[in-house]
């Protein structure tokens, strides 16, 4: 063992005293760091300080996908993004300072504000300078007016000077009907009215001057005027100047009289100094020289026309008039009458109550009076129509007369 150093103390030995270790150290890292260029496998644990790194790994999300992560996991990210402004725009509240350029898009934001005026000034830029601005002033109206060909929708105020039309409108009535305005609701239409006349004519109490024409319908009065007589004297016109008046007094009647063929209403007097001939309708109905029994309802029936139009039926006078008829009865009593007789009118089959009651009577007679000879009349005044017959029927006992001694006989009085 001659020859050794019976012990090797510390730092005896260089590096390349040990076989390899130079190799071994150039693959290991002080503690100032270092590179490891390839890989590195490890099979047991890797603690840092107090930290074992496998374990923490096992600990940690294999990959962080979109949206793993709230901004609040970066350290500072919401303090950063709080400065930051999305595609949605934002307010910068103080000043920005641009050492460079300022591009957007591919726009040099700097450059093209170095080719702008300053200040554009009253006056500096024409119509045609603002996009549409000669569009929209094609549809806009100057304080002198103007008129809009189509409709204008109007979603909010319309106010003109201090009023709102809009709130207007909504106050007012949506139609004025016919009637709906008093004469008071237009100014100063009283006022004209009182200088006008309706269709019924007027009066004005003054005078009139005319300057220039007067027409009435198509007609110039004042040019009519000038083609008149001045005065018209007594004689200066025939009949035929006058209209109608020829026909007029074809229909009247001079001093030697004339027959009127129609009726004639008169509401005054009608005085006369000769005489006056009228149709009255009058009649005069008798019977054969004859017995004639009549029961109770049974029309008092005639033969023979006296005056008159022909008798109705045998039994009735059919008036030719409305209006007012005097009828009268007059039964003759024979042998074998006897008991309490009542006869009345029939008015076209009717009986002709005038009086109410249980009936209006021409002839009423008693038992002692319903004898042979007996004679009696009763005369009613009727409201006859024309056309519609009037005629007596037996309204109690039994009626026995003589034909040629009784009649039914009237005339017209008139219509009042």
């Amino acid at each position: 063992m001659e020859g050794k150093q019976n012990t090797i103390d510390d730092g005896d030995l260089t590096i390349a005293k040990t076989d390899g270790l130079q190799t071994a150290l150039d693959n290991k890292y002080d503690d100032t760091g270092g590179t490891i260029d390839g890989d590195v496998t490890i099979s047991g644990d890797l603690v840092i300080g107090t930290t074992n790194v496998i374990t923490e790994i096992g600990t940690k999300q294999d990959t962080i996908n979109d949206g793993d992560l709230t901004i609040a996991k970066t350290d500072g990210l919401q303090t950063a993004l709080n400065n930051k402004y999305d595609n949605t725009g934002g307010t910068i509240g103080g000043n920005v300072t641009i050492n460079g350029d300022l591009v957007v898009g591919t726009t040099n934001v700097i450059t093209e504000i170095g080719t702008k005026q300053d200040t554009i000034n009253d006056g500096d830029l024409t119509i045609a300078k603002t996009d549409g601005l000669q569009t929209a002033l094609e549809n806009k109206y100057d304080d002198t007016g103007g008129t809009i060909g189509g409709n204008v929708s109007i979603t909010g105020d319309l106010v003109v000077g201090t009023t709102n039309v809009i709130t207007e409108i909504g106050t007012k009535q949506d139609t004025i009907n016919d009637g709906d305005l008093t004469i008071a609701k237009t100014d100063g239409l009283q006022t004209a009215l009182e200088n006008k006349y309706d269709d019924t004519g007027g009066t004005i109490g003054g005078n009139v001057s005319i300057t220039g024409d007067l027409v009435v319908g198509t007609t110039n009065v004042i040019t009519e005027i000038g083609t008149k007589q001045d005065t018209i004297n007594d004689g200066d016109l025939t009949i035929a100047k006058t209209d109608g008046l020829q026909t007029a007094l074809d229909n009247k009647y001079d001093d030697t009289g004339g027959t009127i063929n129609g009726n004639v209403d008169i509401s005054g007097d009608l005085v006369t100094n000769g005489q006056l001939d009228c149709d009255l309708d009058a009649f005069h109905y008798s019977a054969a020289d004859d017995v004639y029994t009549r029961g109770v309802g049974a029309d008092v029936s005639w033969t023979e026309t006296k005056r008159g139009s022909t008798i109705q039926n045998g039994d009735s006078f059919r008036p030719k008039y409305t209006g007012k008829y005097s009828i009268t009865l007059c039964t003759s009593f024979t042998s074998g009458s006897s008991g309490q007789v009542r006869v009345g009118l029939k008015l076209n089959g009717s009986e002709y109550n005038l009086n109410g009651g249980n009936g209006t009577y021409l002839v009423c007679v008693s038992d002692s009076a319903n004898v042979d000879i007996n004679t009696f009349m009763g005369t009613m005044i009727v409201d006859a129509v024309a056309e519609q017959d009037i005629k007596a029927f037996v309204i109690i006992g039994t009626l026995r007369y003589y034909g040629s001694h009784s009649y039914l006989a009237g005339y017209y009085i008139g219509n009042t």
